[in-house]
C-alpha cells in the first residue's frame, strides 16, 4: 500500500468512542480486554451494484453516509482539504459498536449495540428507508460482538454474541432465529461462515481457543431447539499447544476467504496463522503460521515501554476483511494497538505490510478498503479513519498485488495450460489455495474387482453384523452430558 496526496485533517467530529450512560463502564472494560471490537467505518457496495456510499458512526448516536466516489476521485489531490459529500444522518438509539454491509445488497446495513442490533435499509440518495428492530433476548452477562451476513445471502442475519449465534432469515421471520447454535465450554469470540455446494457451514472461535464446526441443516435449527456444536477443528502445530485448558492462550479470531478457499484464525498468545480447511477433515494439518516483523506497533506497547531488554509480545490479528475483485489481498488490525496489516498471499509466499499513518501520533480507529474505478484504470483504495477525525488514503501497488488478476492466472488460459500450472503449483510447496485456475484433477477412482477373477477374503466394515436386532428404549448416564441435553435431545441427536 503506497500513501497518496489526498487526505482530510480534521474529517469528522465525535468520532471518538464515548463512555457515557448506563453501558458506558461495561463497554469501556470489554473494550479494553479486547472482548469486542469497535467498527467506526463500513463501505456500502456491491460488486454488481453502482453505488459506493460509507457510513461513519459518531459518539453521539448517529451515523453519517457519504457519497464514497466523491471522495475516491480526491485521492491523489494535493490539497488538504477534500469535498466530503454528506447524503444523510441517521439517528441509533444506543452506543453504536460495530456495523456490517451486506456484499449482496447495498441498501443493508446491519448496525449493532452491546444488547441492540438494527439493520437499517437504504435509497440511492442515502436515506433510510427502513428500520428493522431485532430482539436478540441476551440474558444478563451476555452482549452482542457484532452481526455477519451469511455469503451469499441478501436476507440471512447472524447474530454473535459471547454465549449464542442466532441466525435470522429477514425476509420469513425477523422475530424467530432459524438457528440457535451454543457451544459446551467457554465463550465465543468469533464466528465465520463456509459455503459449498450449496450448504452452509459455520465455525466457532471460543475463549479456550477450539474451533468448532457445524453444517447449517434441518437437524441443526429451531425446530429442535437451541443446537450446542461440538464437532472441533484440530490444528495441528508445534506453537498450538493446550495449557491449563487453553490452546495457545485462547481464541481471538477466525476468518473463511471463499476466495482463496482459506481459514484464517488467531490465537491470544499473538499466533496467527493460516489453513486450507476441508470438510470431511476434522482437522487442520497444513498451517501456516504469520510471522509480523517486531515494531513497536506490532508488538504489546505497554511491555515494550516497561523493559526495553525484554522482547515484547506479538499481538494477534483480528478483523480480517477482504477486497471485493481484488483476490490475494486480505487486510487485518493489530489486536491492542489497531494497527493495520495489509496480506498479499502467493502461492510460494506471503507479502506483509504494517501500514502506518504519519504523523504516528494519529491513531488509527478503523478502515476499508475498496476496488473502484479512477478514470482508465481500476484502482484499490485503502482508507484509514484515526482518532482526530481524519481520513487517511493509501492505493494498492499493482506490481506487488496483482498476482492474481494476472493474464496467466486468469481463466481465460486453456485448460491444458491451466491445469499443468496448477500442478507446477503445488509441487513448488504452495499453499494449497488457487483461486481462478479452475479445477483441479481429482484423484483417479480404483478399478472396481471384476468378477470371475480371484480376490482376497472379503474385508467388512466395523459396523457390519449378520444377525442383529434394533434397541429403541435406550437410557443415557453422565452428569456432563445430561446438563446440557435431556433425553429426548440426546436421542434425537443420535437418531434413535
Amino acid at each position: 500500500m503506497v500513501p497518496t496526496l489526498g487526505s482530510q485533517e480534521g474529517a469528522f467530529e465525535n468520532v471518538r468512542m464515548s463512555y457515557a450512560g448506563d453501558q458506558g463502564q461495561t463497554i469501556r472494560q470489554l473494550l479494553s480486554a479486547h472482548i469486542i471490537r469497535r467498527v467506526a467505518m463500513c463501505c456500502m457496495t456491491t460488486t454488481q451494484g453502482k453505488r459506493q456510499h460509507l457510513a461513519v458512526s459518531h459518539e453521539k448516536g448517529k451515523i453519517t453516509v457519504l457519497q464514497l466516489s466523491a471522495l475516491l476521485k480526491q485521492a491523489d489531490s494535493a490539497t488538504r482539504k477534500l469535498t466530503l459529500t454528506r447524503l444523510s444522518t441517521a439517528p441509533i438509539p444506543f452506543t453504536v459498536l460495530s456495523m456490517t454491509s451486506n456484499l449482496c445488497n447495498e441498501e443493508f446495513l446491519a448496525v449493532c449495540g452491546l444488547k441492540d442490533c438494527h439493520v437499517l435499509t437504504f435509497n440511492s440518495n442515502g436515506l433510510v428507508t427502513d428500520h428493522l428492530v431485532l430482539h436478540p433476548q441476551l440474558e444478563t452477562g451476555n452482549f452482542i460482538i457484532k452481526a455477519l451476513w451469511l455469503p451469499g445471502s441478501q436476507t440471512d442475519l447472524a447474530l454473535v454474541t459471547a454465549d449464542f449465534v442466532k441466525i435470522f432469515d429477514l425476509s420469513k421471520d425477523a422475530a424467530n432465529p432459524q438457528y440457535h447454535f451454543l457451544v459446551p465450554s467457554g465463550k465465543i469470540r468469533d464466528c465465520t461462515f463456509m459455503y459449498e455446494d450449496g450448504i452452509y457451514h459455520i465455525l466457532l472461535m471460543s475463549s479456550p481457543g477450539h474451533i468448532y464446526t457445524e453444517v447449517l441443516n434441518e437437524d441443526t435449527s429451531t425446530k429442535f431447539g437451541s443446537f450446542y456444536v461440538t464437532n472441533t477443528l484440530e490444528v495441528h502445530h508445534l506453537d498450538v499447544t493446550d495449557a491449563n485448558g487453553h490452546i495457545a492462550g485462547g481464541g481471538v479470531s477466525i476468518y473463511y476467504s471463499h476466495t482463496l478457499m482459506l481459514l484464517f484464525y488467531s490465537y491470544a498468545q499473538g499466533k496467527s496463522f493460516i489453513s486450507p480447511v476441508g470438510l470431511k477433515s476434522n482437522c487442520l494439518s497444513l498451517v501456516f503460521p504469520i510471522t509480523i516483523p517486531q515494531t513497536s506497533a506490532s508488538t504489546n506497547g505497554s511491555n515494550a515501554k516497561s523493559n526495553s531488554t525484554r522482547i515484547p509480545n506479538p499481538q494477534p490479528l483480528c478483523q480480517w476483511m477482504e477486497i471485493p475483485n481484488h483476490p490475494g489481498l486480505i487486510c487485518c488490525a493489530m489486536q491492542s494497538s489497531n494497527q493495520p496489516v495489509v496480506l498479499m498471499l502467493k502461492p510460494d509466499s506471503i507479502l506483509i505490510q504494517e501500514v502506518k499513518v504519519v504523523p504516528a501520533k494519529s491513531k488509527i480507529m478503523d478502515m476499508v478498503a475498496i476496488r473502484h474505478n479512477s478514470g482508465s484504470e481500476l484502482r484499490t483504495t485503502l482508507i484509514l479513519l484515526c482518532e482526530d477525525g481524519s481520513l487517511k488514503m493509501f492505493i494498492a501497488n499493482m506490481d506487488q498485488t496483482g498476482f492474481w488478476m494476472s493474464n496467466n492466472i486468469q481463466a481465460t488460459v486453456p485448460v491444458g495450460r491451466r491445469q499443468k500450472r496448477i500442478k507446477h503449483l503445488l509441487q513448488c510447496n504452495s499453499l494449497i489455495f488457487l483461486p481462478y485456475l479452475g479445477t483441479v484433477p481429482k484423484p483417479k477412482k480404483k478399478k472396481p474387482i471384476k468378477s470371475g477373477k480371484a480376490s482376497s477374503a472379503p474385508v467388512f466394515p466395523v459396523d457390519f453384523f449378520e444377525h442383529c436386532t434394533a434397541m429403541g428404549d435406550v437410557e443415557f448416564g453422565g452428569n456432563d452430558l445430561l446438563q446440557i441435553y435431556n433425553a429426548a435431545q440426546l436421542k434425537h441427536r443420535y437418531d434413535f
